[in-house]
């Protein structure tokens, strides 16, 4: 560098401070400033255009007070540049500037926008053992597009009236010491990380943002570091449409007020979506090459206490996200809010299989949890009195689908209910209250004739008179039914309305029964007796009519209506959806 291109830091800070440049401004351009450039404390009424040169030494600007425009475009700063507290009123323009020292600007305030935007060329901030510490600044607009970060950059608790904006950026903080810090910042409008990459992990802890977050085709590269956004905070979106993260992901506590969006997003390691608040959840994108539907999550995933209001994706793709959770960080929390999703959209149906699953897989979950390690149990999914609770899981799945597979407890109660006509068909079980001891079931000897009488459909009239000395109401008009069932017959009396009389022949004796329909009414009869014998409080009179069985089907008929009284009240309390309330 010639000497005539030199000039010294304290002649350029002492032509600026006199502040008699020709039309307001001061302006250099090309030249090499050796020595501190030290405007500390100053307050600065012109505008300041140092371009295209060279700062040997730092530049020292610690709360200084500038009023009008400040412009290092295409300069190259060697030593430190130490803006912290100062002031700018007006825009401070760094585009295509070279920082190949620590840059500080650490509670300073721009009134307008700082701008360090590439624009034919990069913007480097060559730090590669320094801090780029932005840490509290305040910006209407910040504007980095394109700018390579070498190391770590701090930009905690920044704050953009409108918005911050990196797209296309580097942060090529690979080492492990080096940090990109987002905490706690706060956007007016949005912050926009499109195209940006990141080289190892980065912090976006505690981020407020009015409007969206952006980070459309960002590169997260953080194999053996974590990309931390926890408690953060977006008015509108959050999109990561084909994203790229290497390490695990962290969304702990994250607002999203309308559309967290993944589609063609790629989540190589775990992501934590525990108590993660959304209104829409969006993974809906296209197909891939064989045909089924893309899906960002390629390991575990945490959505415990999960909320959202709208699901905009596939029911291929929900299927598969809640099959992604970890044993050790299962929650049947997800299911319930597709549940409530599909609910929403009138697809009961589906809303029904996912709840289901849900269950059967919270059940699976808490049996796998049981036989984990001490440190691998999930608290979520633990029973105390296991075995107990999970006798009664199983019975609540085997008979009514957890409440929402109503068909299984209607099958069970027409098993019992037919069951019932089966056992309770016999005349010996089903006896009448109308019908005394002596009268029904009895024995009597017959003559050695009867059998001929069976044949010829005729009763002896000695045999007409044996039945009268047992008082049956048998009349002269009474005969017999030549239909033969095995050794049964029955005989027909006129003498009462619809009464049969059913002779079964024991050896030489004959068992009279009085039965009050015949076999075409009897089965409506027995299933109408079944029923009320089924259904609890309800009364439809026909099982009073008749006797308590005896003789061992007493212990059926308690079973009977034991199956009655609990069946059908869990029916009913399916239909209410009382037993899918958590």
């Amino acid at each position: 560098m010639s000497e005539e291109n030199e000039v010294s830091a304290e002649s350029v800070v002492e032509a600026i401070v006199k502040g008699d440049a020709p039309n307001g401004e001061y302006v250099l351009d090309g030249k090499t400033i050796k020595g501190k450039f030290d405007l500390r404390h100053r307050v600065i009424s012109i505008a300041i255009r140092i371009t295209n040169c060279t700062f040997e030494d730092e530049v020292d600007l610690i709360y200084c007070e500038f009023k009008q425009c400040v412009d290092f475009s295409e300069s190259k700063f060697r030593k430190k540049f130490n803006s912290e507290g100062a002031i700018y009123q007006k825009d401070v323009i760094c585009k295509k500037v070279t920082f190949e020292d620590e840059v500080n600007f650490n509670a300073s305030k721009c009134e307008l926008t700082g701008d360090f935007e590439k624009t034919h060329f990069e913007n480097k901030f060559e730090n590669s053992k320094k801090q780029i510490d932005f840490t509290g600044a305040m910006f209407e607009d910040l504007n980095c597009i394109g700018a390579v970060f070498k190391g770590g950059a701090s930009f905690n608790g920044i704050k953009c009236e409108r918005g911050g904006f990196f797209k296309d950026a580097r942060f090529e903080n690979a080492e492990k010491e080096k940090k990109v810090d987002f905490s706690r910042a706060e956007f007016g409008v949005d912050l926009d990380c499109t195209g940006t990459v990141f080289k190892g992990g980065a912090i976006f802890d505690g981020i407020q943002c009015e409007d969206s977050g952006f980070f459309k085709n960002a590169k997260f590269e953080n194999v053996e570091k974590r990309i931390d956004f926890t408690f953060t905070k977006f008015g509108v979106n959050l999109e990561f449409q084909k994203a790229t993260f290497e390490g695990n992901v962290d969304f702990l506590h994250a607002q999203v007020s309308r559309s967290f969006v993944l589609h063609n997003t790629e989540f190589q390691k775990d992501v934590n979506l525990n108590c993660v608040n959304l209104h829409e959840f969006s993974l809906k994108d296209s197909r891939t090459k064989d045909g089924s539907d893309s899906f960002p999550f390629e390991n575990d995933i945490d959505l415990r206490r999960l909320s959202f209001t709208v699901f905009q994706g596939t029911k291929e793709q929900q299927r598969r996200i809640v099959k992604k959770q970890a044993p050790d960080k299962f929650s049947i929390d997800p299911y319930l809010q597709f549940e409530k999703y599909y609910n929403s959209i009138g697809d009961d149906s589906y809303a029904k299989d996912v709840y289901f699953n849900g269950r059967m897989a919270l059940r699976k979950n808490k049996y796998l949890n049981r036989k984990s390690k001490e440190k691998d149990k999930n608290p979520f999914v633990q029973w105390f009195w296991f075995w107990v609770k999970h006798i009664f899981d199983y019975l609540f799945f085997g008979f009514i689908g957890y409440g929402v597979k109503l068909w299984i407890p209607v099958i069970w109660l027409v098993i019992f209910l037919f069951v019932g006509v089966k056992v309770f068909w016999s005349d010996e079980t089903m006896i009448p209250k109308t019908v005394s001891a002596n009268n029904t079931g009895f024995m009597m000897t017959i003559e050695h004739n009867f059998k001929d009488d069976l044949n010829k459909g005729i009763l002896s009239e000695s045999l007409r008179q044996q039945f009268k000395n047992k008082i049956l109401p048998i009349s002269d008009q009474a005969y017999i039914v030549t239909i033969q069932y095995g050794s049964e017959w029955y005989i027909n009396s006129y003498s009462s309305n619809d009464v049969i009389y059913k002779a079964k022949m024991k050896g030489s004796d004959i068992r009279i029964y009085r039965t009050i329909y015949p076999d075409y009414k009897r089965f409506f009869y027995r299933l109408g007796y079944s029923l009320d014998m089924l259904l609890p409080v309800i009364n439809i009179k026909i099982a009073d009519e008749y006797k308590y069985p005896s003789g061992g089907y007493e212990v059926y008929m308690v079973i009977h209506r034991l199956a009655g009284w609990v069946l059908i009240p869990l029916l009913i309390s399916s239909l209410a959806g009382v037993l899918r309330k958590r």
